[in-house]
């Protein structure tokens, strides 16, 4: 019995038991996944507890990322990279942090598109999970990356920390932008939200895609179809978070899940 475990505020949506517990059916292995509520307030001590009591691996969701990353006694450089971390590793007495989100997106975004070289993308939002797959995308050779944040000091300290001369604040001029893809980040869908779309920037768009899943992507996505051409896509991150899920899977036991398998398992 392999004890794993996620931890965030909300949690109760998580679909990550379910997934690894696909993923451990088909290794052969048996998992014991929980799903652990942890404000923010006593999410230290409920992670120090878990590893204490055998844990070996943890998936940590909003709004703990970067929180997590500080928790760590050593870090993957994409995690450091990130300034956040999704996948903890306790093993020999020591607390290993990982980004897995980066990897995750590209995946999927590959699956839906091909290659996103010379795309222009839109992000909206600038937390956690933007720290993640930022260095991911920008390793894809994108055109160019405008994060679009409510606090656009909060995207100009992403802009600073990745100094890339294709990543950039959302400005004026971008509300008459058209973009290939627009990436919703934010985390409103989990409070029925969505932020001001505008139809410009869909007019050329090649794909639609919400980093969350069900319910939370229900928002973002039904407005974004109506503004989208008929031959663009419209996605959730039920493929992200299959990938990511896989990736962080891999790192704890060894073990490469198939992907494809899962998500269509998940879809059913």
């Amino acid at each position: 019995m392999i004890p794993l475990a996620v931890f965030g505020d909300p949690i109760a949506h998580s679909l990550s038991p379910r997934l690894h517990q696909l993923f451990a059916q088909q290794a052969g292995l048996t998992v014991d996944y929980r799903a652990i509520l942890a404000p923010s307030a006593t999410f230290a001590h409920q992670l120090r507890e878990f590893f204490a009591a055998g844990g070996v691996g943890a998936n940590i969701t909003l709004p703990h990322k970067q929180t997590a990353l500080s928790l760590a006694d050593q870090a993957t450089p994409r995690a450091l990279r990130a300034g956040a971390a999704n996948t903890l590793l306790y093993k020999n007495n020591s607390l290993l942090a990982d980004n897995t989100d980066g990897e995750g997106l590209l995946t999927d975004l590959e699956r839906l598109l091909g290659s996103i070289a010379g795309n222009r993308i839109l992000i909206l939002g600038a937390g956690g999970a933007v720290q993640g797959i930022l260095q991911p995308i920008l390793e894809a050779s994108p055109a160019s990356v405008v994060i679009n944040n409510r606090t656009v000091e909060r995207a100009q300290r992403l802009v600073e920390w990745f100094a890339d001369e294709r990543l950039r604040c959302y400005a004026e001029t971008d509300e008459r932008a058209s973009f290939d893809i627009i990436i919703n980040a934010s985390a409103g869908g989990h409070g029925g939200q969505v932020a001001n779309l505008r139809a410009e920037w869909f007019a050329e768009a090649r794909l639609a895609y919400d980093l969350s899943y069900a319910d939370a992507a229900a928002p973002f996505l039904q407005t974004a179809r109506s503004l989208l051409n008929k031959s663009a896509q419209a996605s959730d991150g039920l493929g992200m978070l299959v990938a990511q899920g896989a990736a962080s899977f891999k790192l704890w036991t060894g073990v490469k899940a198939d992907i494809e398998q899962a998500l269509q398992a998940l879809r059913v």
